[in-house]
C-alpha cells in the first residue's frame, strides 16, 4: 500500500481535476491487475496443492477430492481403514471400520452368563456364573488367544437368583488385585452374596472381604484408588483396602437409614441415592476421609418419583440415572436444580462414564439379540443419545478405559454369553 498512494498523489500535483483523476486511475489499476503488481490489492489465488498439505487435528493430512484423504502422507479410506476410521489415527482396536464407524470386537465367547466386567492393568477381567458353576477369568486387552481366557478362580457361584447387581459394578480391579460379588462354590449355598478378592493372575483360595452383616447381600462395588467400597442391600456402605479383609469393628461410611442406591466415589467425596426418607429419592454427597468416615451428608437434588439406579462422576459433574432420566449436577451441588440431559431412556441395565461420554446398556429382550448400547457426549448430551452398537444378547455390565468400551453380554441361552469391546 505504501508504494501505491504516491502514484495517485503525482496526478493531483499536476493539477488534474477529479474527473480526469478517476478516468486515468481506472486503466492504471486495470493494468496493474493484469501485470500482477501490488499484491496487497490483488491477493494471490490459493495453490491447489496446499489442500493436500493441510494438517488435520490428529497430525495427519487431508487431500483434495481427486486424490482422496491422506494420513501421515499415505492415502487412506476413512470409511474402511481400521486404524484411521472416520479420522486420522482413530483405531478400531482390531475391529472392522464400516462407513467410518468401528465395529465391535469379541474378546471371549461361549461364556456362561458373565454379569460383571472390568479393566485392570493390561487385562480385561470378568466374573461369570450359571447356577453353581462359575469363574473369574481374564484376557489381554487385545483379546484372548486360541487358548481362550485364563481362569483366575473357579470357586464362584452365581449371586442369588443370578441377578445383576443394580446400581453399579459387580467387579473392580486396580491392575494387581480383582474383587467381585458372588458366592463361593466350596461353601454352603445358604451364605449370602459377599465380595471376594484374588491376584489377577491366579489364586487357589479367594479372600473374603467380610461384611459387617454376614446375612445381608452385597449389591454394588466401587473403587477409589486401591480402596474398594461395597454397598449392602440394607443401605450400609463399607470400605476396605482392595484385597484386604474388613475388620470386625469397622464402621460404615453410610448408614442403613439412608437405604442407599447407587454409589460413586472421588478422592474426597462419596455420592449416593436414597429410596426412603422425606422426601424419598434424593441424591446425596458426603465428604470422605479414609475408609471409615464420610461426614457432612448433604442433599444435592430430588429425582421425584424416579428411583436412582446409577451414579457416576466425570470431571466436575455427577451424572445420575433415575427412571428414564439422566441428570447432571456439579460435584459441589446444584441447588436442587439438576440439568435434565435425557428424559426418555429405556430401562438401563448398566452405566459407565469417561471424560467424553456417558454410556447406557439397554438389555432388550432376554430371549433375543435386541440389546444395545447408547452414548451421550458430555457434559450436555448435545444432540441426544447416539447408537454405539446394537444386536446384543442382554448386555449386563460395562467398563471404559483409554477411550475403549468393554461390556459383558449374558447371552440368550446357556453358555452363549460373551465379552466384547468397541472404539465408540
Amino acid at each position: 500500500m505504501d508504494g501505491q498512494f504516491p502514484r495517485y498523489r503525482r496526478f493531483r500535483v499536476l493539477g488534474l481535476g477529479l474527473g480526469l483523476w478517476v478516468s486515468l486511475a481506472a486503466p492504471i489499476l486495470t493494468f496493474l491487475a493484469c501485470t500482477g503488481e501490488d499484491p496487497p490489492f490483488f491477493p494471490e489465488t490459493p495453490d491447489a496443492n496446499a489442500i493436500d498439505a493441510a494438517p488435520t487435528p490428529d497430525g495427519g493430512t487431508s487431500s483434495d477430492a481427486a486424490s482422496g484423504p491422506t494420513c501421515d502422507g499415505g492415502a487412506v479410506d476413512l470409511e474402511s481403514d481400521g486404524v484411521n476410521c472416520g479420522a486420522c489415527g482413530r483405531t478400531c482396536v482390531g475391529g472392522a471400520c464400516v462407513d467410518g464407524r468401528c465395529e465391535p470386537v469379541t474378546i471371549a465367547d461361549r461364556l456362561a452368563h458373565p454379569y460383571g466386567v472390568t479393566v485392570g492393568g493390561a487385562s480385561v477381567i470378568w466374573v461369570r456364573a450359571e447356577g453353581d458353576a462359575g469363574a473369574v477369568e481374564n484376557c489381554p486387552l487385545a483379546g484372548c488367544s486360541d487358548a481362550g481366557p485364563t481362569v483366575i478362580t473357579n470357586k464362584v457361584i452365581a449371586p442369588y437368583a443370578e441377578a445383576v447387581p443394580l446400581g453399579g459394578a459387580a467387579i473392580v480391579s486396580d491392575g494387581l488385585t480383582v474383587e467381585w460379588i458372588a458366592r463361593r462354590s466350596d461353601e454352603s449355598a445358604a451364605r449370602y452374596d459377599r465380595t471376594f478378592s484374588c491376584n489377577i493372575t491366579l489364586c487357589s483360595s479367594p479372600r473374603e472381604q467380610a461384611p459387617a452383616f454376614p446375612t445381608t447381600t452385597v449389591g454394588q462395588l466401587a473403587l477409589a484408588g486401591s480402596n474398594a467400597f461395597y454397598r449392602l442391600a440394607n443401605g450400609h456402605v463399607y470400605g476396605a483396602q482392595l484385597g484386604k479383609s474388613q475388620g470386625p469393628n469397622d464402621t460404615s461410611i453410610i448408614g442403613a437409614a439412608a437405604m442407599s442406591r447407587g454409589l460413586a466415589l472421588t478422592n474426597d467425596r462419596a455420592f449416593y441415592g436414597t429410596i426412603f426418607g422425606n422426601p424419598p429419592n434424593v441424591v446425596f454427597s458426603c465428604v470422605r476421609s479414609g475408609l471409615e468416615s464420610c461426614t457432612n451428608h448433604q442433599p444435592m437434588f430430588n429425582t421425584g418419583d424416579d428411583r436412582v439406579s446409577f451414579i457416576g462422576v466425570a470431571g466436575a459433574n455427577v451424572y445420575t440415572v433415575a427412571g428414564s432420566h439422566l441428570y447432571r449436577c456439579g460435584v459441589g451441588g446444584c441447588s436442587n436444580l439438576p440439568a435434565t440431559l435425557v428424559s426418555d431412556l429405556p430401562p438401563v441395565a448398566a452405566f459407565a462414564l469417561d471424560e467424553q461420554n456417558a454410556f447406557f446398556a439397554i438389555a432388550g429382550d432376554p430371549a433375543g439379540a435386541t440389546g444395545e448400547i447408547r452414548a451421550c457426549a458430555l457434559p450436555d448430551c448435545a444432540g441426544g443419545p447416539r447408537l454405539v452398537v446394537t444386536g446384543l444378547a442382554s448386555p449386563t455390565s460395562m467398563a471404559v478405559a483409554d477411550g475403549v468400551l468393554y461390556w459383558a453380554n449374558a447371552g440368550s441361552t446357556s453358555g452363549s454369553g460373551s465379552v466384547q469391546k468397541i472404539r465408540p
